[in-house]
């Protein structure tokens, strides 16, 4: 009867390309902490975005900023970035689209998202033509992208933007929390039809969407807390695909299981922009000496970090990606670098020193204590926080691992402080000025309700001041100008330790013949109508 259930399946499964396919499961490492788009903070909430949602445009596979919304490409006209709406794109409820759906979206991010100065003047329609829009910037950039929020259903969610006070009262109201399967509140290939937390979500076709029709007439995404649960859904074929959270640690492993059970998956990967780093919490007495930092630094060889990334990522000492216009070159070369001569000199310098049990105290007599977090769902920041662990610990230092679900990391220790140094990702898109994670103004704190990314706590002027003149330059060798004397303030106060750009690896049915990967900060899920 088994071997009956594998061949259906099997022959389900070898499809053609043009086939319509009633089901897509897709497995998933990790929950959304919210729906709304305009608050998506996390790979998980692109992922699922990107069902239902769309914005202006996007990046594609190849680094290409496409259109989706507007009728083509936005343009700068002067410090004006006009674009018109397809007038066949509307909402689920059959709302059609408007410039003011924009505003709304807008709206929200200033409100509640708290940028220390917005780039946006108004966003308004030409008289007359709602879906003829303009907005006008205070700078003109390169891509627009990195300051237009994501339009929100002004018939639904201006009044709830309105009437709250605060992120916390919003992100309770918004009708993506309160009645997440409202139709309107979609603008995509897929509607939500059932969201149980913890679980899964469902979404089934949207009849009103104006782009191409998807084959995929129902997908469910399944939610795991651990790659394990998900490689165990994935053997019992409860799942078709594994599109989120799969380590390079088991790559060989998932490839085995296809190969023995000869089941038509595909493992599919490549390199992109997201960047594995140490942040240090520079207020945090155990690590707040740069000569501390700097000597944990020099305990990572170089050669043995290899094996850990298992050939799976791009060892680096740069935020930026090559792919990205402002990537300088001369930052590629790693910060770390094994020498444990001058990481304990350095040590001795900051008022550490060994004592008769081989413990690394200060004055006090009292132990080095260093708490290393790491988001459980993640496997490869595991072997990266065990690495760190045994090469920290041999200079006598107590290292406890700290590990907890993303969003408990996030919310709670890193926004918050309550850590020593952090094993985190993040993606950087390309001409991004990251003011919201390295200024001052963007340190979270209970008077501010911990909004903003600069976990690191760094408060350092030039830094400010640089940043600031970056992100309103136009032109790349202006941009690269103030992000190099940024660069020279990194190296010197040591916030962040990067450590390697990381491959993205997706497990696919083989019928899935157009499925990408996307190198950027946008999900492969923006183009699942053409899977």
């Amino acid at each position: 009867m088994r071997t009956l259930f594998l061949v259906i399946v099997l022959f389900l499964n070898a499809r053609s390309h043009s086939e319509e396919i009633k089901l897509l499961r897709m497995g998933m490492v990790g929950e959304p902490a919210t729906l709304n788009p305009v608050f998506r903070s996390s790979s998980e909430e692109g992922l699922i975005n990107a069902l239902a949602l769309r914005s202006l445009s996007h990046f594609n596979a190849h680094s290409e900023l496409v259109p989706h919304i507007a009728i083509k490409e936005p343009k700068f006209v002067g410090n004006e970035l006009i674009f018109e709406i397809k007038k066949e794109a509307r909402w689920g409820d059959g709302v059609p689209m408007t410039c003011e759906d924009f505003n709304t979206g807008n709206s929200a991010a200033l409100k509640f998202h708290v940028e220390s100065e917005t780039k946006i003047v108004r966003i308004a329609s030409f008289p007359g033509f709602p879906q003829q829009c303009r907005v006008m910037f205070r700078i003109k950039k390169p891509i627009y992208t990195l300051y237009l929020a994501q339009p929100l259903p002004s018939h639904i969610e201006s009044r709830i933007v309105n009437q709250s006070k605060d992120i916390e009262e919003y992100l309770k109201r918004t009708m993506y929390s309160t009645k997440p399967m409202t139709p309107g509140l979609y603008n995509g290939p897929y509607i939500l039809s059932l969201y149980m937390p913890g679980s899964h979500l469902e979404y089934t076709r949207n009849p009103l969407f104006y782009g191409h029709t998807s084959r995929i007439e129902k997908i469910q995404v399944r939610i795991f807390k651990d790659f394990q649960g998900m490689l165990n859904a994935f053997r019992t074929q409860e799942i078709d695909m594994m599109m989120q959270g799969v380590p390079s640690s088991r790559v060989k492993e998932i490839q085995k299981i296809i190969d023995e059970k000869n089941w038509p998956y595909r493992v599919v990967s490549r390199d992109i922009t997201k960047l594995t780093h140490l942040v240090f919490n520079l207020e945090s007495p155990n690590v707040k000496d740069v000569r501390v930092r700097r000597a944990l630094s020099m305990m990572i060889d170089v050669k043995e970090f290899k094996d850990v990334v298992n050939g799976n990522g791009t060892l680096t000492g740069s935020l930026a990606h090559p792919l990205d216009p402002i990537f300088l070159k001369q930052y590629t070369r790693p910060l770390y670098k094994l020498d444990r001569k001058k990481a304990m000199s350095l040590l001795k310098e900051a008022g550490f020193t060994r004592n008769s049990e081989n413990k690394l105290v200060g004055s006090s007599g009292k132990q080095l204590e260093i708490r290393l977090h790491f988001n459980s769902e993640n496997p490869d920041r595991e072997d990266v926080a065990m690495y760190l662990e045994n090469k920290w610990s041999s200079l006598g230092i107590n290292v406890s691992i700290k590990k907890s679900l993303k969003r408990v990391l996030m919310g709670e220790y890193l926004k918050k402080g309550n850590y020593d140094v952090a094993v985190f990702g993040w993606s950087q898109p390309k001409l991004q000025i990251n003011l919201d994670f390295f200024t001052s103004q963007a340190i979270p704190t209970e008077a501010n309700k911990w909004i903003g990314y600069n976990y690191a706590r760094w408060n350092n002027l030039k830094v400010d001041q640089e940043m600031t003149k970056a992100d309103a330059e136009f032109e790349i060798s202006g941009i690269k100008k103030h992000m190099d004397a940024f660069q020279k303030e990194f190296r010197e106060d040591l916030p962040w330790l990067p450590l390697y750009f990381q491959d993205r690896i997706v497990v696919v049915p083989k019928y899935l013949k157009s499925f990408e990967i996307f190198p950027d900060w946008e999900a492969e899920t923006y183009s699942i109508e053409n899977w």
